[in-house]
């Protein structure tokens, strides 16, 4: 993040989001956008990306929906990076990496 030109963190738990604010004050806080929003509305506005970084809930449903928006957001030569439990289902991704019971899923958009 240190070479972003903004990073723009997207979360409903109220205690996290007063923890981005609190994290964001130690660094350059104009390059950190703090949304309080559902992340399905965050992802229908007009929004581009270099690096989208997803950290849903594991079981998460309709990971598969989540993931086309991302992919939708990014820019050309993209990359999602998707955190889930290796038991939870999604579409193929590009690379995986397993560490223990997390999955790395990784997209990059041509």
């Amino acid at each position: 993040s240190r070479m972003a030109k903004s990073v723009i963190f997207v979360e409903t738990n109220k205690y996290l989001v007063q923890l981005l604010y609190r994290n964001c004050l130690k660094f350059n806080q104009k390059k950190c956008i703090i949304r309080k929003n559902d992340v399905y509305k965050f992802l229908n506005e007009k929004h581009s990306a270099d690096l989208i970084l997803v950290d849903p809930p594991y079981g998460q449903k309709d990971l598969n929906l989540l993931i086309k928006l991302c992919l939708n957001m990014l820019n050309p030569d993209g990359t999602l990076i998707l955190e889930t439990s290796t038991k939870d289902e999604h579409i193929n991704a590009d690379n995986e990496r397993i560490y223990g019971s997390t999955r790395l899923s990784f997209w990059r958009k041509q």
